[in-house]
């Protein structure tokens, strides 16, 4: 019988294997950033890469002037710290999966973020128990709008596709898997550096990790394939 469930065990791990390999089959050139604590930057010939990253339980990032752990987060993401001109139409886009075991741990994830390096991100892709919206926020952890982005779906690669004005007459659209989810005109702005809008981070963020167990295993992967920005 202790032979019989062995057999058992071995075989459903090469079938769970076996069939996150063909779901992950037409992106399979992954750089792993696995176990990574930090935020890293991404030169010009890796944008079109795809990665996977995974984030496990107290993995923080940390500097001279900020703890995330200080502050109940947690993150592994890369950072495309080209900042973008303003006042021009930019076109962004990129792929991401998660598998179908992505716990669903019940605080905010942000999946993709436009960050302005002042008082936090601009524009982001909030995750939480299974649904998506895309956030934007003109000051520091206040949101000014936000957008419902129905059509994500856990388990199958999701192309997200943007056209973004950076100003304070500025404008957003969104698609995904060619469905449009937002289209806004207005400010796009809030906090930023004189002359220059904000840069792009993808990876795994989550905070508010005071409202968990920390016995919960909350270790979490996704895979990004094919940034672009066209600036």
């Amino acid at each position: 019988m202790k032979l019989l469930n062995i057999f058992f065990i071995i075989f459903f791990s090469l079938l769970l294997k076996t069939a996150y390999s063909y779901e992950l089959k037409e992106k399979t050139d992954l750089t792993s950033i696995d176990s990574i604590a930090r935020i890293q930057s991404l030169e010009n010939d890796e944008l079109s890469q795809c990665y996977q990253f995974s984030l496990r339980a107290f993995e923080c990032y940390e500097s001279e002037w900020w703890s995330d752990c200080n502050s109940w987060r947690e993150r592994s993401e890369l950072a495309d710290e080209k900042k973008a001109p303003l006042e021009k139409m930019i076109g962004y886009s990129f792929w991401l999966f998660l598998p179908y075991d992505y716990p669903q741990i019940g605080v905010k994830q942000i999946l993709g973020q436009w960050h302005n390096d002042v008082d936090g991100p601009t524009l982001s892709q909030r995750f939480l128990n299974g649904k998506m919206w895309l956030d934007l926020m003109l000051g520091p952890d206040v949101t000014f709008k936000e957008f419902p982005i129905d059509n994500f779906k856990i388990g199958q690669w999701n192309r997200f596709e943007y056209e973004i004005m950076w100003s304070e007459k500025g404008r957003i659209l969104g698609s995904l898997n060619g469905k449009q989810f937002v289209n806004y005109s207005g400010d796009t702005l809030g906090q930023h550096q004189k002359g220059l809008g904000p840069y792009f981070r993808f990876g795994i963020y989550r905070s508010h990790l005071y409202r968990l167990s920390f016995s919960k295993d909350r270790t979490q992967r996704a895979y990004y394939c094919s940034y672009k920005r066209e600036f």
